[in-house]
Formats: C-alpha cells, structure tokens, sequence
C-alpha cells in the first residue's frame, strides 16, 4: 500500500533531479519541523543528490500559536506540539534549528546565519496563515531567496477540508495576498496530492 511517506519521496526527489544544479550552492529553510520527519527526508534526498546540506528549521517545538485572521482555518493553537523538545535524530552535520514563535524568532540574527548565502529551497510546512504571511514577509524584507528559489507549500490543500475557496485559507491565502502586496511574481512548477480529501502540495518558483 502507497503510503504518505511514498507520495512525498517521489515527488521530492523528481523536484531535487530537476533543480539540482541551481540547488546545489543554496541554503534550505524549514518552516514547520515539529518531528523532523520530512527534514529527515530532505536530508536524505539531498545526500544522494549530491547538494551541499546547509539546512535551517525554525520552529517553537511547543504546537502551532492561535490563529487569530483567518476564519477558515481549523487548525488549533498548541497542534503539533512537540513538548518543545527536537528530535535528536535531526542533530546531524548542516542542519541548524532557530527555535522560537516565527513573530519573535525571525529576525536579523536569524538571517546572519545565511552568512553570504541564498535561499534555493523554503519547505513551508506551518499549516496557517498567519504564520507563512510572517514569514513570507521575513524573506522579503531581508532579501534572501535566490532568483529561481522553490517555495514548497506542504498544506496547499486546507481548502479542500475546510470546504471553502482555495485561496481563502492557510498557506494558499497567504501566498496570494503576498503577490498582491508586493507585485512578485511565483509561478507554479510542480503539484501533487497525498489525500484527495484534504492533503495538497503545491511548488511555486520565485521569479
């Protein structure tokens, strides 16, 4: 039986093979660790494609804050709770943890630790809108996404359990009010879903 897991290293390691000459310099944010199930398989992927591993996670390892802006969202402060506690698994040679509230913890300290580098790939896994409006707005404000940067949405498909339009919830209503504010353009170069009923994953290319 396919399993979530299957889905996901197959789509993931397609995205790295096509991409791998422009990802191979580049640094590679997290935004949503909590297990570390899916930084542990990034870190694999990137081993047997032979990229440099330059991995940052930023996460409060203590559940999603509450969702104050979004009306639609079903998600619920304190989910995915961690006991604040990281996964020792995840201590490994080029990966690094920002641990913090993204409203506290994403600030010039945590860009110094990019050094000179861009950003090629941002997995943004933290489910609601607030947090991937913050932290798109972190990204920009500091300009440190490389041109041609993945942004790989993980919760794309909120829409389809809330039952309400795609663009009205989570990660996808924060992407869209991010290219009205600031004119950028992302253009959409990979999709796939996990669970028809609510799991969607979109990859959107920084132009």
């Amino acid at each position: 039986m396919t399993t979530y897991d299957d889905i996901h290293l197959l789509n993931r390691d397609l995205l790295l093979k096509d991409h791998a000459v422009f990802l191979g310099d580049k640094a590679f944010l997290e935004f949503g660790v909590y297990k570390g199930v899916s930084m542990k398989m990034w870190y694999s992927l990137y081993e047997k494609h032979k990229l440099a591993i330059d991995f940052i996670g930023f996460d409060s390892f203590k559940g999603l804050p509450s969702e104050e802006i979004d009306k639609n969202s079903f998600w619920k402060s304190g989910d995915f709770n961690a006991n604040g506690l990281i996964n020792p698994e995840l201590h490994k040679d080029g990966i690094r943890m920002v641990v913090g509230y993204y409203d506290q913890s994403l600030n010039e300290d945590a860009v110094k630790l990019l050094g000179n580098k861009k950003v090629g790939l941002v997995h943004m896994d933290c489910d609601t809108y607030s947090s991937t409006k913050t932290v798109w707005e972190w990204l920009l404000k500091y300009n440190i996404l490389a041109k041609g940067a993945l942004i790989v949405y993980d919760d794309w498909g909120a829409y389809r359990e809330a039952k309400c339009d795609e663009y009205d919830i989570g990660e996808a209503k924060a992407h869209k009010e991010i290219e009205e504010k600031y004119g950028i353009k992302l253009t959409l170069v990979h999709q796939y879903i996990v669970d028809v009923l609510f799991y969607e994953v979109k990859v959107y290319q920084y132009d």
